[in-house]
């Protein structure tokens, strides 16, 4: 691959993404290759199956179609904010009669291992019973139809939220990315896999791609974001779930203290069920203590979609991929992915999607 060479990204709002998504897959022919990565899967949801049904097609006409999803499918009841544990928290192994909707995601899973291409793992069971939930999951979103690739923050569940994905088509990076997450589903454990190094892999000359192993306190996705911050001279946009708080929330200070104009778009509280909105509120609380009052001018209102996007957008470059900018997932060891550009025209295209996510 020349590094000098720029590819071409193409971006996506989450529903822009999805019929993207069923079309590719759909043209794929026998002999092509198909990997998906998610963390929530949701496949109870029309948009969500009928991505199913598409792989299953797939994979019934011998195109090689491999989907991965991270065990905190079955370790949490259904939304990402619900705090209801499911079968593998109590148990380190599946059983094969399970409650709902634990059952349907199961058997979604096997339809797809049943035909003759198609194949799935579960990946980062807990490796023992009553561990934290959240604790080492992966957070990774990705797609490899062929040689195009697909990043961001969408997973395979609800298709309202407001969230972006990018995409490229470049053979060698594919190659590269198909086969180590071949290699996760064969082990089942990103950090296993990674060795517990983070991995950076230049894509173009103004763009590199960054994994996080999972490492606990450990991530090369939020160092960097933090770098970039620190390099912004006019403005800086930054979207996530939650306020970004810690490490984020400093380095934005810092900024703004430098003259630099500090937006922060981020959801609601009530937007991250009980639990959820429970800590929300208390880091919002934590950080107003510390940073400027303006910052949380973005809070998206109660009655909004939710926020899921992840960009960091600056002067100076662009972040997009599926980590939060927050601190929390580090400290738990959480498997990342992102796509870190300085092209003036790769910004400009994320902050148009983002306009048009937030408009739907």
């Amino acid at each position: 691959m020349n590094n000098q060479q720029l590819i071409k990204y193409t971006f996506y709002s989450s529903a822009e993404y999805l019929k993207e998504l069923l079309k590719q897959i759909n043209q794929t022919k026998p002999g092509s290759r198909i990997l998906l990565a998610t963390m929530g899967f949701r496949p109870d949801e029309p948009p969500v199956n009928e991505v199913m049904s598409a792989l299953r097609g797939a994979a019934r006409r011998g195109v090689m179609t491999t989907l991965l999803v991270d065990a905190h499918a079955f370790l949490i009841k259904s939304k990402v904010t619900d705090a209801v544990p499911g079968p593998l928290w109590f148990a380190r192994k599946l059983s094969d009669h399970l409650p709902e909707p634990y059952g349907y995601r199961l058997q979604s899973l096997r339809s797809l291992g049943n035909q003759s291409s198609g194949e799935y793992a579960i990946i980062n069971p807990p490796s023992r019973r009553f561990r934290l939930p959240i604790a080492g999951r992966s957070h990774i979103k990705l797609a490899v139809i062929d040689n195009t690739i697909f990043i961001g923050g969408y997973n395979l569940q609800s298709p309202v939220h407001i969230d972006m994905m990018v995409s490229l088509t470049d053979k060698n990076l594919a190659d590269w990315l198909y086969n180590l997450f071949k290699k996760v589903q064969a082990d089942k454990q990103v950090w296993r896999v990674l060795a517990g190094r983070d991995l950076s892999r230049q894509v173009d000359g103004d763009t590199q791609l960054l994994i996080d192993a999972g490492k606990p306190n450990q991530s090369i996705v939020l160092k960097s974001a933090i770098d970039l911050i620190d390099e912004a001279k006019e403005w800086i946009l930054i979207t996530c779930q939650f306020f970004p708080n810690s490490q984020t929330a400093a380095a934005l200070t810092r900024a703004h203290k430098r003259g630099v104009k500090v937006e922060i778009i981020f959801s609601h509280p009530n937007m991250h069920g009980f639990v959820g909105s429970v800590a929300h509120r208390a880091n919002m609380l934590r950080e107003r203590l510390r940073v400027p009052n303006h910052f949380f001018d973005g809070m998206l209102a109660k009655t909004n979609t939710m926020l899921h996007a992840k960009l960091l957008a600056t002067d100076c470059g662009t972040m997009i991929g599926s980590h939060n900018f927050v601190q929390a997932g580090v400290h738990l060891g959480t498997a990342e992915i992102a796509l870190y550009s300085r092209n003036s025209n790769f910004t400009s295209q994320a902050l148009a999607a983002l306009e048009r996510a937030q408009a739907v």
